[in-house]
């Protein structure tokens, strides 16, 4: 009880009085119109009952705070990132300079309300290199972390080629395997998972090693009935032929399209 008590005089939630409870002498404490004691309750019974919501208040919001903290602490462990400079970008500096890229724009965020709605959804930005596809999947991401983090909204952060880079530099490093691994199974633990740049680790159209498709197919299984954002320059086929149906159907199960392949140079057009 004393280290709740000071805990309340350390938020401000509570004053600690000069005057002592007449029952057992300790300084009584004073919030919003009452005063008691902290050790003995005296007086009144509204009080004690404003106190147990008070600290009822105080113990929520410590754990939404630890919450954020831990949905935060998860992001930046378990992502991957060819370019940290990417875990930065929002919505606000996307700027839609053709009729394409609004449209575009819209659907990522209707496919985000669906998200926030709990409805699981695989949402593909499809198109070629410079559309803008890795800055609105990193938008939605950040937006609905930023929405989500006291609740403990898990997301995760891919770049695929950064990845699979790592991936056969730890065939000779058993420290990154291990590291690698971790950040494979906390996959499993995330509600919502960016994978950028799909298939670019490999020519497209040219069938993955046995190494990769197996490496690809426990991601994607694990991702089956979670929130996932791919950005690709490969088309559906082009990612069949790569890892083969059996992903294909997992990677696809709650699918929402977003063609971006006619679009000019974003980031060209943005000075990135």
């Amino acid at each position: 009880m004393r280290g709740f008590t000071q805990a309340l005089k350390n938020s401000g939630i509570a004053k600690e009085e000069q005057t002592r409870c007449p029952k057992c002498s300790t300084k009584l404490l004073s919030f919003g119109t009452n005063k008691m004691c902290p050790k003995c309750f005296y007086p009144e019974t509204n009080a004690v009952e404003d106190l147990e919501r008070q600290k009822a208040e105080f113990v929520q919001k410590e754990s939404r705070i630890s919450s954020a903290n831990q949905a935060v602490n998860f992001f930046k462990a378990n992502s991957i990132f060819g370019n940290t400079k990417v875990s930065e970008l929002n919505f606000q500096s996307y700027k839609a300079k053709t009729k394409e890229q609004q449209d575009a724009y819209d659907q990522v965020v209707e496919a985000g309300k669906k998200m926030l709605s709990g409805k699981p959804v695989h949402l593909v930005l499809s198109g070629t290199t410079g559309a803008g596809k890795t800055h609105l999947a990193t938008a939605l991401a950040n937006s609905i972390l930023k929405k989500k983090q006291l609740d403990g909204y898990k997301v995760m952060f891919i770049s695929w080629v950064k990845f699979f880079m790592q991936r056969r530099q730890a065939i000779q490093d058993k420290e990154l395997s291990a590291e690698l691994d971790k950040k494979i199974n906390a996959i499993a633990k995330a509600d919502l998972v960016v994978i950028d740049d799909l298939g670019a680790e490999s020519e497209t159209g040219k069938q993955a090693s046995d190494f990769t498709q197996k490496d690809v197919f426990n991601i994607f299984e694990m991702l089956e009935d979670k929130n996932l954002i791919l950005t690709t320059n490969a088309g559906t086929s082009g990612l069949t032929a790569m890892y083969g149906k059996r992903v294909l159907s997992r990677m696809l199960k709650h699918m929402d399209i977003v063609k971006m392949a006619d679009f000019e140079d974003y980031r060209l057009k943005q000075g990135e």
